[in-house]
């Protein structure tokens, strides 16, 4: 028999491999295993089984690496998809499906011989050593073990596998390939518990006269007994040790007395993600709700796909509705995934779900540890958690019986993966999944993507409205601030003269703020006064932006950082102008003019630490501070009844970037913080700051007109052909040394302009190649095709075949093509 197998690589079909006489018969689709690769060993999936092959020289698969399959046939088929539609390899489509630990792989261990272990080679090939190979004899000391990774990191070199080899025929070095450990291990824990005891009047009797006999000679065993008895009988070794200083002496003399015994159970890993904060509860659905929620159950009924999309403004209770979805679909014995579309979401819908659904309730993101995360993903596999949570990754959770998918604030482009590949959305894949499945897939957003409102008007999807927020509370009223005629006020402040003097009041009123900036850091570049030097990146085309906390210099594209300079390194000057404010700043700003008002910052730069999120979440809604500053992970998800301001401290960053939807990033943004105003009895207000007052996407926002700004931006996308009205491939060609990169680049589109003419391929528009946005990031330079196209399979067919030339083997080697479908980012 022989296998089919997918490696989580770049390749462009699965590989055979003989399936060992001791495995025939245990192996299915879906397994994950152990194959030989060239010199490594790596983990496959099994994809397909025949009785036959016709290649020659056959591999034998190592190990079978599970007692059962961890894909199921409806998993395969979807992974499937994603290969096909974003372009990619099916074992990466499938690599993204599991949790990274799962993944195992061999390392190169390489050991420099011994002076008497050295064969004797006589020859010119005895001495001939390259000056490569001479520096990696002289770092490994005789005798010494090293992983290739370290010598390649001390070495700062790529591609030793010839020179190793080569040392090696020649007697120098001996290397060795060991399977790498597993990232991550169910884990036990060790627990005590009384033996016979069966609650009985005779054996409690028979375990109080034990007690009060072993008491006299030993107060620590008798504690010990008399612990297990308040606790059901049972405790874990770790708590009586630590918590009630039970020696491990006393423990030993119980068990050999025959009165307490040991054994391991599975300790589960979880942390918790809900806020701290009480949960209040709708004493009843509204009629818009109760309408939709018949919709919704009716279909159920129906057992097939139907694609819903929920458009309710802010404080509409959207969340609700997926409640009373979710509490239907329990009733029927089924599961449901909820999809959010980032971590800072996830602490407040958590609360939500667990008020509802209790120990029900599983979440999946990569905030968790990796325990945590491996735990969660099994008790999902087994059916303890039917009802999971989870950002973009969990579309891929192993649920078995799929009854509900919901995806919300669908028009978020965090849904996207960029890097590495499959570069999936998971809104889309979600959809698919519904479709595979024959189930309920809910969209909801106050501000849908044009892609989702088109499929409404396409009758693709089923629109559900809700226009009012739950409590009747009126949505925000909106002012825009010129910024401009502020700086002739000779207002030179981050704050507007409006701004300021709302924050003085709600902070008066014991009120709550959020102020909004999507920019991080302090400034976002610093200029020399005397003679205008920037300070760059040297590795990306791009300014460094200041840090004032470490006083350093950092560029947020390849993490790169130094400390800034006190004298100006072209020109020794001492002046520094620091240009384009960051959340630091204004932060800054806000403590000086409110020094005795709480406040914090929520961005990436404050959030890195495990549950800082909730942290501060959990803070702001008990009213530890008045003023919360962040990026656009306050724009969403944050419900708090007390806030009745929202400032925008900067409308206008996203409107200059070069893509075509900054638009409607723009009005999303704005409509989304907007709406965290006004949620509870109060009233809420919303002060836009700008210096494009005249803006038709920001004056829209103000108005909350969703409809009007549809209108008017799928007219220009129609004028342009972007979507909704074809599909995007967005394709970087990337390398250190530019020349080639742009060669590689204009080859690549003229072979593919002929393919596309040769093959009938009408209805394509290739625009490019051209320098990226951003021409270097991490020192590869950057040039890009942008593919207009009805339909992906078409086009897709076309780039798979060139990418897989053989003649362009070296090309590709020098330099890095990715393929984006459906691109969320333009840069």
């Amino acid at each position: 028999m022989f296998a089919q197998v997918s490696l989580p690589l770049p390749l462009s079909e699965p590989f055979t491999y003989r399936i060992p006489s001791h495995l025939e018969g245990k192996m299915d689709l879906g397994f994950r295993v152990l194959v030989p690769l060239r010199n490594k060993i790596v983990t496959g999936f099994v994809v397909g089984l025949s009785a036959t092959s016709s290649v020659s020289n056959v591999k034998e698969i190592k190990d079978l690496l599970d007692p059962y399959p961890l894909f199921s046939g409806e998993m395969l088929e979807l992974t499937k998809w994603v290969s096909d539609y974003y372009l990619c390899s099916w074992g990466e489509a499938l690599r993204a499906a599991l949790p990274s630990e799962l993944m195992l792989k061999s390392e190169m261990y390489v050991r420099r011989k011994v002076e008497g272990e050295r064969l004797k080679v006589t020859g010119k090939s005895a001495t001939r050593v390259s000056p490569r190979q001479k520096r990696i004899l002289e770092t490994l000391a005789d005798g010494e073990e090293r992983k290739l990774s370290w010598l390649a990191r001390t070495l700062k070199a790529k591609g030793l596998y010839a020179d190793l080899y080569d040392l090696s025929r020649k007697g120098e070095i001996e290397i060795d390939e060991r399977l790498s450990k597993p990232g991550v291990r169910i884990q036990h824990e060790k627990m005590i518990r009384l033996k016979s005891l069966d609650n009985s009047p005779e054996s409690l009797e028979l375990l109080q006269t034990a007690i009060f006999a072993i008491k006299k000679k030993s107060p620590a065993q008798s504690r010990c007994l008399q612990l297990l008895l308040e606790n059901q009988g049972r405790l874990s070794s770790k708590e009586l040790a630590g918590e009630h200083k039970i020696g491990a002496s006393s423990i030993t003399a119980l068990e050999r007395k025959g009165l307490i015994e040991s054994f391991e159970v599975e300790r589960i890993r979880e942390s918790d993600w809900g806020l701290d904060v009480p949960e209040t509860q709708p004493s009843s659905l509204t009629e818009d709700q109760q309408e939709i929620q018949q919709k919704i159950k009716t279909a159920m009924d129906q057992s097939g796909y139907f694609p819903f999309l929920i458009h309710g403004v802010t404080g509409s209770g959207k969340t609700q509705v997926y409640i009373e979805a979710i509490r239907e679909v329990l009733k029927r014995g089924k599961q449901a995934l909820i999809l959010v579309p980032e971590i800072s979401l996830t602490p407040q819908i958590i609360s939500r779900f667990k008020a509802n659904f209790e120990e029900k309730v599983g979440c999946l993101h990569s905030g968790m540890s990796a325990g945590e995360r491996f735990d969660t993903w099994r008790r999902v596999g087994n059916g303890d958690l039917p009802v999971v949570v989870g950002a973009r990754s969990a579309v891929f959770s192993p649920l078995d019986n799929l009854g509900l998918i919901v995806v919300d604030e669908e028009h978020v482009s965090s849904y996207k993966q960029d890097d590495p590949a499959p570069r999936y959305n998971a809104r889309d894949v979600a959809v698919m999944r519904a479709k595979l499945n024959k189930t309920v897939v809910i969209m909801g957003s106050a501000t849908p993507s044009l892609e989702s409102y088109y499929n409404v008007q396409q009758g693709k999807y089923v629109l559900c409205e809700l226009k009012e927020r739950v409590t009747r509370q009126k949505l925000p009223s909106v002012n825009i601030v010129d910024l401009a005629q502020e700086r002739k006020n000779k207002n030179f402040s981050f704050l507007s003269s409006d701004l300021a003097s709302l924050l003085k009041d709600r902070v008066a009123r014991n009120e709550q703020a959020l102020l909004f900036l999507n920019r991080r850091g302090f400034s976002s570049f610093v200029k020399c006064q005397d003679c205008g030097h920037i300070e760059k990146c040297s590795r990306c085309d791009i300014t460094l932006t200041f840090h004032r906390s470490d006083h350093s210099l950092r560029c947020h594209y390849c993490g790169y950082q130094k400390d800034a300079p006190s004298l100006c390194p072209a020109c020794r000057g001492h002046r520094f102008l620091y240009k384009g404010a960051g959340t630091q700043r204004i932060e800054e700003e806000v403590k000086k003019r409110f020094p005795d008002v709480g406040m914090e910052r929520m961005d990436l730069d404050t959030t890195t630490r495990k549950g800082a999120h909730r942290r501060l979440l959990s803070d702001f809604g008990r009213k530890k501070f008045g003023i919360l500053l962040g990026t656009q992970m306050i724009t969403r998800g944050v419900d708090f009844p007390d806030v009745t301001l929202v400032g925008v401290i900067s409308a206008d960053l996203g409107l200059d970037l070069p893509d075509f939807r900054s638009k409607e990033r723009t009005f999303q943004l704005l409509a989304q913080v907007a709406g965290r105003a006004g949620r509870g009895e109060r009233e809420g207000e919303v002060i836009v700051q700008t210096y494009y007052p005249e803006e038709w996407s920001i004056r829209l926002a103000a108005s909350h007109d969703f409809e009007e700004f549809y209108r008017r931006e799928l007219e220009q996308r129609r004028d342009l052909g972007y979507p909704p009205f074809n599909h995007l491939i967005l394709m970087v060609f990337s390398g250190r040394d530019s020349e080639q990169v742009a060669a590689r680049a204009k080859s690549f589109s003229s072979a593919l302009d002929r393919k596309a003419r040769t093959g009938g391929q009408k209805r394509l528009e290739i625009l490019g190649p051209a320098p990226a946005p951003i021409s270097k990031v991490k020192n590869q330079h950057r040039w890009q095709l942008l593919i207009k196209t009805k339909k992906v399979s078409g086009v897709g067919g076309l780039i798979k075949e060139l990418m897989q030339d053989k003649k362009s083997a070296k090309k590709k080697e020098a330099v890095r093509i990715s393929v984006n479908v459906d691109p969320m980012d333009m840069l």
